[in-house]
């Protein structure tokens, strides 16, 4: 393999382990106690490097995601945090359909003062679901992503807790809930057992789903989604029911 084009592969390589790990320990932080065993899937954007005209970015979608097919993109503002009404200051199509991958944002000036970048699993500003910090010194690391978890179950109701990102209004963007009996996939997905629409522009808050009784140990599939496509699905949890 020639030199430069084994360094482009091993410079894909690391910046893939670094966005799983940053992501594991992103998830890992801000997952409360779960009452049964669960797994969660985010997706995640990393800034891996910038110059005065380019910002390197890896991205990570849910499992089975085709996120050229999808219109999912990147994009650069020069804030701090997404400013959802502020058009961006470079936005990128995502050019493959890896679930995976690295782009490089160019054509951006870029100063002593904050960006951040956003990563949406759909065409629209309201499905950016992902986003990491460049501080106005440079430094790169602080990261954030739409996440879901399940805080309780009772007889007939499941009370999940979602986050999405700041300043972000939900509600009017139209995200939801859905449940799944067994390991499901939102691309491929049959009519969801149940589903709630988040009915709040806040942030961080419960939904609750009602009316639904589980199967004591069989495996449930919950989905977050940005709007009401199912490829604009941005969290994914699979847990076990309990045995009562």
């Amino acid at each position: 393999m020639p030199l430069a084009r084994r360094g482009r592969v091993l410079c894909e390589l690391v910046a893939a382990q670094l966005l799983w790990a940053l992501l594991a320990g992103a998830v890992a932080a801000e997952a409360p106690a779960q009452p049964v065993a669960s797994a969660v899937s985010v997706c995640a954007a990393i800034i891996t490097g910038s110059s005065g005209t380019t910002v390197d970015v890896s991205y990570a979608g849910l499992p089975g995601n085709q996120p050229k097919l999808y219109g999912d993109f990147v994009a650069l503002w020069e804030n701090s945090v997404v400013p959802w009404t502020i058009a961006a200051a470079a936005r990128l199509g995502i050019p493959t359909d890896a679930e995976i991958g690295t782009l490089v944002l160019t054509g951006v000036s870029v100063s002593t003062t904050p960006y951040t970048v956003g990563y949406a699993v759909g065409p629209k500003v309201d499905d950016v679901c992902a986003s990491a910090l460049l501080a106005a010194d440079g430094s790169t690391g602080v990261v954030d992503a739409v996440t879901l978890q399940l805080a309780s179950i009772g007889t007939t109701s499941l009370t999940f807790r979602y986050h999405t990102l700041s300043g972000y209004l939900p509600a009017t963007a139209g995200n939801w809930v859905g449940l799944w009996r067994g390991r499901a996939s939102p691309y491929n997905a049959p009519a969801p057992v149940a589903r709630v629409n988040v009915v709040h522009d806040v942030t961080d808050d419960n939904a609750v789903i009602q009316g639904v009784t589980l199967s004591p140990g069989e495996i449930y599939t919950a989905i977050y989604f940005m709007g009401e496509s199912l490829t604009t699905a941005a969290a994914l949890l699979n847990f076990v029911a309990p045995v009562r």
